[in-house]
């Protein structure tokens, strides 16, 4: 069964038939990159950072290399799928929280900062990470 079925039912559908390296995806690459924002995150948040994060850059889903290979010309056989549909959404809501949270920090809205963090921020991540980690573990998907 793959991955995408596994969550989305029985119906089997055109992302199934691939192996995330055919499609040319490093999931352990992905799933760190993503672990990681967290940490760099909380860096941020206890003002502890020596890093200048840009939240017009952070925003975008495109710029890191899961939305590189989400939008590239190798995933253009499974883009109408709902699978990667529901992928493409967690990833985009991943990168505009992060940058919410940078956003708000920035305007000196620490309290609220850290509640987008607490909880819109690692529940959204967590969900990227889950279906990434779901990938890996599945033949398939």
């Amino acid at each position: 069964m793959g991955i995408f079925s596994y969550f989305f039912g029985k119906e089997k559908s055109k992302i199934d038939t691939y192996e995330p390296w055919e499609l040319g995806l490093d999931l352990d690459a992905a799933i760190n990159a993503h672990q990681n924002w967290k940490n760099r995150l909380e860096l941020y948040l206890s003002e502890n950072s020596t890093e200048n994060l840009d939240p017009d850059i952070i925003s975008c889903d495109d710029k890191c290399d899961l939305g590189k290979w989400i939008y590239s010309d190798k995933t253009s056989s499974i883009r109408s799928t709902e699978q990667y549909k529901t992928l493409l959404a967690a990833h985009k809501k991943f990168h505009y929280s992060a940058g919410n949270v940078v956003i708000l920090s920035r305007l000196g809205k620490k309290e609220q900062a850290n509640s987008a963090f607490e909880n819109e921020y690692k529940l959204i991540s967590e969900k990227v990470v889950f279906i990434l980690d779901s990938m890996k573990r599945h033949t398939s998907f």
